[in-house]
């Protein structure tokens, strides 16, 4: 693809975040999926069939964080691959080694950053139903920040002669943050809670009565299947927005 089409999108952004989104998705997202799957999740990640994973439900938590950690960063080098392919020097991905918002920059030559990006990665078989997006959207750079939700399973190849078992991923969406986040909110709204002065969000309490300011914090608050109110997703949405529920349908249909 010609690298000046997404260096000006980016150079545009604060126009529209749209462009970068799509430009980012079909050149690198996507296809950086298909060689993490064929390539680096089965070599670094892959493991014999019959090799046991933790089956305790404290421990599998643990695991699961762990190996969404461990995603993030096949996916993060993947992408960066390609981009480096194309912009040499002038545009990276790196990944943030501090355990906080964002998971990726994506930097200039001498490493300024051009847009953060974070990442959610997804399984459908968790029982937390988190991949949670909890951050104030006052702390959201609406021209800066993007969104991505992963989701993966488990599958089985056959790589360079030997069985292995690896995390595979199949499916993706990149969307604005702030899209998503002025959805979450308005959800909370509709559902009866509020942001407090704070910012945090409160619940409706289950026993009435209580007075608003003791609310607790909604503790599903920015879960993936709590982002969007149920008579939003047949609204006249975003183009960003639909690409989540669309998402959210094929990935997390109890959603």
């Amino acid at each position: 693809m010609p690298t000046q089409t997404l260096a000006s999108a980016i150079a545009d952004r604060t126009t529209s975040l749209q462009p970068v989104v799509d430009l980012l998705s079909r050149g690198y997202v996507y296809p950086a999926l298909s060689r993490y799957n064929s390539e680096f999740a089965p070599r670094y990640f892959g493991r014999p069939p019959s090799e046991p994973i933790p089956t305790l439900a404290r421990l599998l938590t643990t695991f699961r964080g762990r190996l969404g950690s461990l995603i993030e960063y096949g996916l993060g080098v993947t992408i960066g691959e390609a981009l480096e392919r194309d912009f040499g020097d002038a545009m990276k991905l790196s990944i943030e080694t501090v355990n906080q918002y964002p998971d990726y920059y994506l930097r200039g030559r001498d490493f300024e950053p051009l847009l953060r990006i974070d990442c959610k990665v997804y399984h459908h078989a968790s029982d937390e139903r988190s991949a949670r997006f909890d951050l104030p959207i006052a702390a959201i750079q609406p021209a800066n920040d993007l969104l991505m939700y992963v989701a993966w399973d488990w599958r089985t190849l056959t790589y360079r002669g030997a069985a292995v078992k690896y995390p595979h991923l199949h499916a993706a969406v990149l969307v604005p943050a702030i899209c998503l986040a002025r959805e979450r909110d308005l959800r909370t709204a509709k559902v009866g809670g509020y942001f407090d002065t704070a910012g945090l969000p409160r619940a409706v309490p289950k026993l009435p009565g209580k007075p608003r300011d003791k609310w607790e914090v909604d503790s599903n608050f920015g879960k993936i299947d709590r982002l969007i109110h149920s008579s939003r997703k047949t609204a006249d949405l975003e183009e960003s927005v639909q690409a989540f529920v669309a998402f959210l349908s094929a990935n997390v249909p109890e959603a």
